[in-house]
This record gives structure tokens, C-alpha cells and sequence, in this order.
């Protein structure tokens, strides 16, 4: 009875929330392998980040939506890239950067 409920609800589950739910799976993974192989406790990650061990603990918690920025912060605390973006090759992106001076 439970596994055809759970079937059900399985199959009403939206494409994108598949996507962020393997996402969120795979950038996780991806940083607990990271801070494995550096043993790199997840107090000396907090540490570095400036966050409690349980803020650490969310951010590490599948499902919790991790912005770019944190993600850029974990990459600078570790020390190492999280997630590699792609361009096709010898194609060149024009890019506007605008500075605003106070």
C-alpha cells in the first residue's frame, strides 16, 4: 500500500524538482568528497566559512538550495572548484561589466 502511495507521488513530481533534487545530490557529494580527501572537518569548514557547525550541516543536508554564492565561498574555503561550467571551444561570449563607484 505504501510503495504504490509513494509510487504516485513519484510520478507527479515535476521535471525541474527531479533536476534540482539531482543536482543538490551531486554538488553535495561532490564537496563531502572534496573535504574527505583534504580532511577537512566540517568544523574547520565552518571555521573558514565563518558559520556554526550546524549552518555547515544544513548547507550539507540534501535538498538544501545552495546559492552560487555560498557555493563560491565553499570553493574558496576548500580551495578547489565544486561545479565546472562549460563554452563551446574558441567561441567568445561578449560580456558588459559595469562598475559602480560610491
Amino acid at each position: 500500500m505504501a510503495s504504490k502511495i509513494f509510487k504516485r507521488v513519484r510520478e507527479n513530481i515535476s521535471e525541474d524538482s527531479r533536476n534540482f533534487i539531482k543536482n543538490s545530490f551531486d554538488i553535495i557529494v561532490q564537496i563531502q568528497s572534496i573535504i574527505k580527501r583534504k580532511k577537512i572537518s566540517q568544523r574547520e569548514l565552518a571555521k573558514r566559512l565563518e558559520k556554526s557547525e550546524s549552518e555547515i550541516s544544513k548547507i550539507l543536508s540534501p535538498g538544501h538550495n545552495l546559492t552560487l554564492r555560498t557555493i563560491s565561498k565553499i570553493e574558496t574555503a576548500i580551495g578547489e572548484k565544486i561545479i565546472y561550467t562549460s563554452k563551446p571551444e574558441n567561441e567568445k561570449i561578449p560580456i558588459k561589466v559595469y562598475f559602480r563607484w560610491n
